[in-house]
């Protein structure tokens, strides 16, 4: 996994975490099915637990930017 797609997953599990309820809604605002959008959460998950603070930081500032 490239490090702008470890940097999308973590910015996609950052907007789930802090902004929607449920899988599902996620996924229908992003216009992807509900697999494809818990397998990027996971993903996001766990590169998030293992990421550097710099790493974690460059995710929240993607997630901002692609929510505006």
């Amino acid at each position: 996994m490239s490090n702008q797609e470890k940097i999308n997953a973590m910015a996609f599990w950052w907007d789930y975490f802090n902004n929607y309820l449920t899988v599902d809604l996620i996924a229908e605002h992003h216009q992807m099915g509900r697999a494809d959008a818990q397998a990027l959460i996971d993903s996001g998950r766990e590169q998030w637990e293992a990421a550097s603070v710099d790493e974690r930081q460059a995710a929240i500032e993607w997630a901002k930017g692609g929510a505006e």
